[in-house]
């Protein structure tokens, strides 16, 4: 069975590998496609290969051209931002409701993307987090029901839950964040100190660490749209702070924490 991905971003290219490892042909479309997302992809695929029996050896397609699509279950996992989202989608060369869409989105709900989506939101890193939550579509596709059978049958808890931005994983995760944050800005807090805290309350990954994992820009972005429907979802101006200095996180080997520094 084939299926189309779209975006190679930090998500993208685990999804594409992880699929492709459980037996789907699949074909992975990006606008700006070069050799380090192919070997990302690659890389991660080799990683996912140690934790299950890949069903096949077949490698991940890309594309650069929308346009060579071909009818297919369609997974979008574009950045978080909805016009970049609605203008990649509206440019699919096919009828998106006949094999069904999903979104790996994580702070919109899936009909905000669009109105026939589901939601498979995995969490990173696939290959240590076999959990995706899962919001089924109005109208579920056969194609749709065989990648979650598939899911479950490859070890992951498919968990259904609805709709709201952030469903219940990074609706938990990033308010945490956001008032770990609130008590660095308000209350003189450290990172060290609150790390040191949560440790031993079952939180081993220090909130600075996190934010670096997912991404500064894509760590804002979720908290404004989570903010956007729940007011006291405190945004810390360290963000700006950050991406005025260029600092992004893993995915350019840079440290929120250093945003701290003047």
């Amino acid at each position: 069975m084939l299926i189309n991905v779209l975006g190679l971003g930090v998500m993208g290219t685990q999804i594409a590998a992880l699929l492709a490892t459980l037996g789907f042909r699949v074909v992975a479309w990006d606008r700006y496609l070069d050799a380090d997302k192919r070997e990302q992809c690659s890389r991660a695929q080799r990683m996912l290969a140690r934790k299950f029996s890949p069903n096949s050896d077949r490698a991940v397609e890309y594309v650069s051209d929308l346009t060579s699509l071909v009818p297919a279950l369609t997974i979008e996992a574009l950045t978080e931002d909805l016009t970049i989202k609605h203008k990649v989608l509206q440019a699919v060369p096919y009828q998106l409701s006949l094999n069904g869409l999903y979104t790996n989105t994580s702070s919109y709900r899936p009909e905000e993307v669009l109105k026939i989506a589901g939601a498979l939101h995995f969490f990173n890193p696939v290959h240590v987090f076999t959990l995706v939550e899962h919001v089924p579509s109005s109208a579920p596709t056969e194609a749709q029901k065989v990648v979650v059978e598939r899911l479950s049958a490859s070890g992951f808890d498919v968990v259904e839950t609805h709709g709201n931005r952030g469903f219940v994983g990074n609706y938990l995760l990033f308010h945490e964040i956001a008032t770990a944050l609130k008590l660095v800005d308000k209350h003189g807090y450290s990172p060290e100190t609150i790390d040191r805290v949560m440790r031993p309350l079952g939180r081993p990954a220090g909130v600075f660490a996190i934010v670096d994992l997912v991404g500064v820009d894509v760590t804002k972005a979720i908290l404004e749209n989570l903010h956007a429907e729940d007011p006291t979802v405190y945004i810390s101006p360290l963000f700006d702070r950050a991406l005025a200095r260029g600092i992004l996180g893993r995915k350019n080997r840079t440290k929120f924490i250093e945003a701290l520094d003047e």
